[in-house]
């Protein structure tokens, strides 16, 4: 998994605990931790299908960057709060492939806005 986070490079470990794709319950989750144990990830809570777009216009997607994998510092994509797509141009049960891009907001202690832009995201995944 790549991408650019405000307009620095990312990318996830290059081993198995890398980048996943888990499918449970019809819930569909995209998950990837940096070399710097940063967090990106991207839950689809709907059926998907190839050549398909999902937006969080329609709550069909929520996405999350966290600067920790363990910690709290976290700006999210959901329920109106920031906006992001995923767009799956494979989808079968051997590989998962695709692009995606959100914008993550937080909150801090007094209530200021911060936002994240998460660009040019790009996953290709074996199952």
């Amino acid at each position: 998994v790549s991408a650019k986070v405000n307009g620095q490079a990312w990318s996830s470990k290059n081993d198995a605990s890398g980048a996943i794709f888990v499918e449970s319950q019809g819930t569909h989750s995209l998950q990837a931790i940096g070399a710097d144990n940063s967090f990106i990830s991207v839950l689809v809570p709907v059926s998907i299908a190839s050549g398909q777009t999902y937006t969080t216009d329609n709550d069909a997607i929520s996405a999350q960057y966290k600067t920790s994998f363990q910690g709290a510092d976290t700006y999210a994509a959901l329920f109106g709060l920031g906006s992001g797509t995923i767009t799956f141009s494979v989808y079968n049960s051997d590989r998962v492939k695709g692009t995606f891009e959100f914008t993550g907001v937080k909150f801090d202690a007094n209530g200021n806005q911060t936002e994240i832009k998460v660009e040019d995201g790009v996953f290709d995944i074996e199952l």
